[in-house]
Order: structure tokens, then C-alpha cells, then sequence
């Protein structure tokens, strides 16, 4: 009989040994899911952080289109006023000449008229 509790002994401790072994890779497995799921956590916020970034970029560059889609506008009114400042100039310069035109053949008719009286008076 002692023979057959020193043999459940012996195997008592050995289940135990078994046991503790099992526990210790257990316990190490769970450290390394958890120290892989804290790296995921971080890989996760430092994905976010530039997600947030990327938005504040993008945000930042519709501003920016938005801005150079207003001074092209800007540039086009000016364009524009430009060229109908341009059609003025020419349009009085043409109303100039034709008003010299008009003073030159008034003065040459004053002449005339000038050198008939005088004619006229002799």
C-alpha cells in the first residue's frame, strides 16, 4: 500500500510539474498577447494621429484652392477691365481724331470765309 501512495505521489507531482509547466506557458502566451495588443493599440493611435493630420492637411489645401480660385477670378475681373479700359482709350482716340479732323476743316472753312470777305471788301 505505501508502494501504491508513493506511486500516486510520484504522479500527484508530476501532474503538478505538468500543470505548473502548462501554467507558465499559459502565463507567457497571455504577456505576449498583451504586449502585442498594447503595440496595436499604438500603431492604432499613431494611425489615427496621422489620419487627423492628413484631414488637417487637406483641409488646409481646400483653403488654399479655394483662395487661388478667388484671385483667379480676381485676375480675370481685372483682365476684363483692363480691356474695356483699353476699347475706351481707343474709342476716344478716335473721337480725338475725328474732332481734329472737324477743328481742321472748321479753320480751313474760317479761311475761306476770312479770304472771301477780305475779297469782297477790295
Amino acid at each position: 500500500m505505501e508502494m501504491w501512495i508513493r506511486g500516486l505521489e510520484c504522479e500527484l507531482a508530476r501532474a503538478n510539474s505538468e500543470r505548473n509547466v502548462q501554467r507558465a506557458a499559459a502565463d507567457q502566451k497571455a504577456q505576449e498577447a498583451e504586449a502585442h495588443e498594447a503595440e496595436l493599440r499604438r500603431a492604432r493611435a499613431a494611425i489615427e494621429q496621422k489620419d487627423k493630420a492628413l484631414e488637417a492637411k487637406e483641409a488646409e489645401l481646400q483653403g488654399a484652392e479655394i483662395e487661388l480660385q478667388r484671385k483667379e477670378v480676381e485676375l480675370q475681373r481685372e483682365k476684363a477691365a483692363v480691356v474695356t479700359l483699353t476699347v475706351t482709350l481707343t474709342d476716344k482716340d478716335v473721337i480725338l481724331e475725328v474732332r481734329e479732323v472737324v477743328v481742321r476743316e472748321a479753320e480751313a472753312a474760317l479761311k475761306e470765309r476770312e479770304a472771301s470777305i477780305s475779297e469782297l471788301k477790295q
